[in-house]
């Protein structure tokens, strides 16, 4: 289904946030008297200038609608979504318009659970060194639909979970970074959850995939992916970046071997799509850390500040502690409870403890007890409020060390999303 094809229908648009009020503008600029309504749950959604319902969806006339574009934080499988679509309703997404528009310029599709904004950042920032102009938009931040009619030499999208679940589309390179569970309350189960994101590598002309997962190795083999990492031409391992094997002299700002492994990620794509990859290694000293990832915000006191509060897994906590090495670190985690499991974390605690694990939030009862069940030699301090974290955090530490706020669980009820919560961290410890 494309744009042009919405014409003289009777449209909903379920959810209204940053991509729901972007494709309702294209709409109106591109259809002749749309016939839209728009459904959110959120209070803060009213506006009484625009045909707007606020309130539960359970309750809202979807099945009166022939077009149902869903925004990604509505789950395809909420029992309302799935009446509608009895009832006769046609869903798609804005990902799904957008993909049916014909481009002239090749199309990168990047999904994985963590490290795809990193990986879509670096094909972009690679690509531009060597000459080539790369547009970046999907879940990154900026909405499809505001990238209509951008001109590109190549575009760069990022998919989510959500977007890939229902995907339509046929892009030139899909990659996976690596597959964790997560989002297991929007899917329904870890099962489902891999399932929907492996739709879109299926959908894909060619396919990279990070060997060095072995989640996303053993569920894609079949696939015959390009590999990066493991037995690919770009690899990372204990000692940097290797290019058939070859050890890779650059220069750049990022830590830890999961960054190599997107770094090897993105290169591999360049090579997919026949780009130089000399130029691009070359200006890496100039690629910054994306906000709230692996972050440092502030040094002072002896202390450096780091906000990794995109951490929604604990394995994305792993990934960071292991970014700082032999430095004493003590970690700030927890937040809202998705049911995820700490062993992991806990049992590389128990091999090398840290400074201090500080937790708070809905699942610091159950993170402090795993802890304590199979690392009883890690300090764990359980508290009630950021600020408190960041205070224990310090006590922790020697005279020197890293702060770091990598909480390893969405921040549902307490702060908006992950970027405001790593807002408020900063705002403790960035003097002015």
């Amino acid at each position: 289904m494309r744009l042009a094809d919405l014409a003289d229908r009777r449209i909903g648009i379920v959810g209204f946030g940053q991509e729901g009020r972007a494709i309702y503008g294209l709409l109106r600029e591109a259809l002749p008297a749309p016939q839209l309504r728009i459904y959110d749950e959120a209070e803060s959604a009213a506006d009484a200038d625009l045909p707007l319902s606020v309130g539960p969806l359970k309750d809202a006339p979807l099945a009166d609608h022939e077009v149902l574009i869903l925004s990604p934080g509505i789950s395809i499988y909420r029992p309302e979504i799935q009446r509608a679509v009895a009832s006769g309703a046609t869903l798609t997404t804005v990902t799904n318009l957008w993909f049916a528009e014909p481009r002239t310029a090749p199309v990168v599709a990047v999904t994985g659970t963590k490290g795809k904004s990193t990986v879509a950042s670096l094909i972009v920032h690679l690509a531009g060194a060597a000459g080539v102009e790369a547009t970046v938009g999907g879940n990154i931040g900026t909405p499809l639909a505001a990238l209509w009619d951008a001109a590109a030499e190549l575009y760069v999208i990022e998919i989510s979970s959500y977007q890939a679940a229902t995907f339509e589309g046929r892009p030139d390179l899909a990659l996976l970074t690596n597959l964790y569970p997560e989002h297991l309350d929007w899917h329904g189960g870890t099962d489902r959850y891999y399932q929907d994101k492996l739709r879109l590598l299926a959908a894909a002309e060619r396919t990279v995939v990070n060997a060095a997962n072995a989640t996303a190795e053993a569920l894609t083999r079949a696939m015959r992916p390009v590999p990066a990492n493991g037995t690919g031409r770009w690899a990372a391992d204990a000692s940097g970046l290797r290019r058939d094997g070859e050890r890779v002299v650059f220069r750049w700002t990022l830590r830890g071997r999961r960054n190599l492994e997107n770094l090897a990620l993105a290169l591999t794509a360049l090579d997919c799509l026949s780009i130089d990859t000399a130029p691009g290694l070359a200006a890496l000293e100039d690629f910054a850390a994306l906000p709230h990832r692996q972050e440092v915000v502030a040094e002072h006191g002896g202390f450096t500040y780091v906000d990794d509060s995109i951490a929604t897994t604990p394995h994305a906590t792993l990934a960071a502690l292991d970014a700082f090495g032999e430095q004493a670190v003590a970690v700030i985690v927890g937040g809202y409870d998705r049911g995820l499991d700490w062993t992991d974390f806990a049992r590389r605690l128990a091999v090398d403890p840290i400074a201090g694990v500080i937790a708070r939030g809905g699942n610091a009862g159950r993170i402090l007890s795993t802890v304590r069940d199979l690392a009883p030699e890690q300090q764990v301090v359980a508290v009630d409020s950021l600020e408190s974290a960041v205070r224990t955090a310090e006590s922790c530490l020697p005279s020197e060390g890293v702060v770091l706020l990598s909480p390893g669980a969405p921040s549902f009820g307490e702060f908006r999303d992950y970027r405001e919560r790593g807002r408020a961290f900063q705002a403790l410890v960035v003097r002015p």
